[in-house]
């Protein structure tokens, strides 16, 4: 298996985050991941080792990893100051542990949502590419789940500063990175292309537990999505 979605699932045993995102993991992301019009890939969720059951118990195509003790938790300088706001995920390919060198990751926020044909459409832009070094970046939309309402998105993402909506592709051998090695920012700069998608093929979901999404005032409700 050549690709995968990468999903952080990281939580302490006792963050009350958790469940909220589970649920809403299990119930709704989940299956828009599994309807998927292409069906190879396997679903790779980083997360620690009291949640790995039951996210195994969820479906085949799930496996778990996590990284080197020593790594696990660390925040790097460059981060630190986000950090004291929000949740930072990030860590080096070299401190990764349990996951192959997947040709094609899929970064995937746990609480976001893909349209059924998202991976085909990777896989397109791939086909035209024809690039062993790309980054796919998708531009999202909102998805209020309080009004169950869909919005535009006023920020402009693309090969200058990516989208959280991304594919990497790559071979392995040495420069090969972790799709969670880097902000998603600055994710283009390490690949020889980078491609923009159209929005459409997938959404922030806006709920009371996202500490880094908000719903702009600008932002302008789209109905009969």
């Amino acid at each position: 298996m050549d690709t995968a979605f990468i999903i952080r699932f990281h939580y302490g045993p006792s963050d009350q985050r958790f469940d909220w995102r589970f649920a809403y993991f299990r119930s709704i992301v989940l299956p828009r991941i599994l309807s998927q019009t292409v069906k190879e890939f396997e679903i790779a969720i980083w997360c620690n080792p009291w949640h790995q059951d039951m996210f195994l118990a969820l479906s085949d195509k799930i496996r778990v990893f996590g990284v080197r003790p020593e790594a696990d938790g660390f925040i790097r300088p460059e981060d630190a100051e986000r950090a004291a706001e929000y949740h930072i995920d990030f860590t080096y390919w070299r401190d990764v542990v349990g996951l192959p060198p997947y040709r094609i990751q899929i970064g995937l926020d746990s609480d976001d949502l893909i349209r059924r044909d998202y991976l085909d459409r990777i896989h397109r832009e791939i086909s035209k590419s024809r690039s062993n070094s790309l980054h796919i970046c998708f531009q999202p939309m909102i998805f209020n789940l309080e009004n169950l309402t869909q919005y535009d998105l006023k920020a402009d993402y693309g090969p200058e500063a990516g989208s959280p909506f991304f594919a990497i592709v790559q071979n392995e051998g040495a420069g090969y990175i972790f799709s969670y090695e880097q902000s998603h920012l600055k994710l283009p700069k390490f690949f020889a292309n980078s491609v923009k998608v159209e929005p459409g093929y997938c959404w922030f979901t806006i709920h009371d537990s996202n500490a880094s999404t908000r719903l702009p005032s600008t932002s302008s409700p789209i109905l009969n999505p």
